[in-house]
């Protein structure tokens, strides 16, 4: 009788191990067989790190600056003017932040953001492939295009691509910007005279530093506003198209969609 229990409990042992893996008892059963437990909340798992996250825990959204570029933002004894700077204040009102600017510069723009010296970057920002590889962009905010800013008089010699490429010419272009971007890839022929900062550029071809400046239609339009002997040329009909945007970092989706859903609603109330 011995021998014949021991032998018993143990098929019966055996049987009721196999049934339990078949039937899922057990050790958490259809849980054990569904595989590794997965996040309770997608969403919450998606927005983790996310600058949207960062900034409403903060209360505070910091937005990169060149402080140069009218008519979208330039620097002032009392702070920053200009389109752009009463866009982001608008958005910091509408969802209960706080605003702090950053000073960059066209040059350093894109490694400030990648260092995460901001949460976003505008003051007419063209949404270019080159900097698309490392950084992301809003939704399109202004549509622009490259024209020439000249001399009052000089209207009808530096009309066209073909008059300005010229190796007597000089052409003035500041670094880091797609007006320098264009005059390389563009205006080969002609000479290129590098002009550090941006808001120079109208003072260099009024003292004849320069013969030409091509800048995006709306900036040479303000600057033939402001400074007296300066035209800017057939800015209706430019050399190039390209899209203004905010700039963001790359790879945040949460922010970037929220980003493009307020300009979205901003939009539609106009």
């Amino acid at each position: 009788m011995g021998g014949f229990c021991q032998t018993g409990q143990v098929c019966l042992l055996g049987w009721v191990v196999f049934t339990g893996a078949v039937l899922g008892w057990g050790c958490g059963g259809e849980e054990n067989r569904a595989g590794p437990a997965t996040p309770s909340d997608p969403a919450s798992s998606a927005l983790s790190g996310s600058t949207l996250d960062r900034v409403f825990s903060s209360g505070m959204l910091r937005v990169g600056l060149t402080g140069d570029y009218r008519p979208f933002s330039w620097k002032t004894g009392a702070g920053y003017e200009g389109e752009d700077v009463r866009v982001v204040n608008e958005f910091v009102r509408d969802v209960g932040l706080k605003l702090q600017f950053v000073d960059t510069t066209w040059p350093t723009l894109v490694d400030d953001m990648v260092a995460g010296r901001f949460d976003m970057a505008v003051g007419g920002i063209t949404r270019t492939l080159e900097r698309s590889r490392r950084v992301a962009f809003s939704i399109p905010v202004k549509r622009v295009g490259k024209c020439p800013l000249v001399r009052t008089g000089d209207e009808e010699k530096y009309a066209t691509i073909e008059q300005i490429n010229q190796p007597e010419v000089r052409v003035g272009a500041n670094p880091g910007g797609t007006n320098n971007a264009f005059a390389k890839e563009r205006l080969g022929n002609a000479q290129f005279v590098l002009i550090p900062h941006n808001q120079d550029l109208p003072l260099r071809i009024l003292d004849r530093t320069v013969d030409v400046v091509v800048s995006d239609n709306v900036e040479a339009i303000r600057l033939a506003e402001e400074y007296e002997g300066l035209s800017a040329v057939n800015p209706d009909k430019p050399f190039t198209r390209q899209d203004l945007g905010y700039m963001l970092p790359r790879g945040d989706v949460p922010w970037k969609a929220y980003v493009d859903l307020w300009i979205e609603r901003r939009r539609s109330k106009e």
